[in-house]
């Protein structure tokens, strides 16, 4: 399974954007993004939310989660 850190990174480099692009769009701190993509920091429930937005996803593809079938 992949980290959320592994995870936001994918997402943002197959969309094009830059951190401070991303950060934007999301509403939060370049930095703050900067610790969650490298996984010094993992995001909270609104940052998350903020991010599944930016990406058009869910809470659940954002952290990696699969459904059980």
């Amino acid at each position: 399974m992949k980290t959320i850190a592994e995870i936001i990174t994918e997402k943002r480099e197959a969309r094009g954007w830059t951190r401070q692009e991303l950060a934007e769009i999301a509403g939060i701190g370049v930095t703050t993004l900067g610790y969650y993509e490298t996984g010094r920091g993992y995001p909270g429930i609104m940052n998350a939310i903020q991010l599944a937005d930016a990406f058009g996803c869910t809470l659940d593809a954002l952290v990696g989660r699969r459904r059980p079938s």
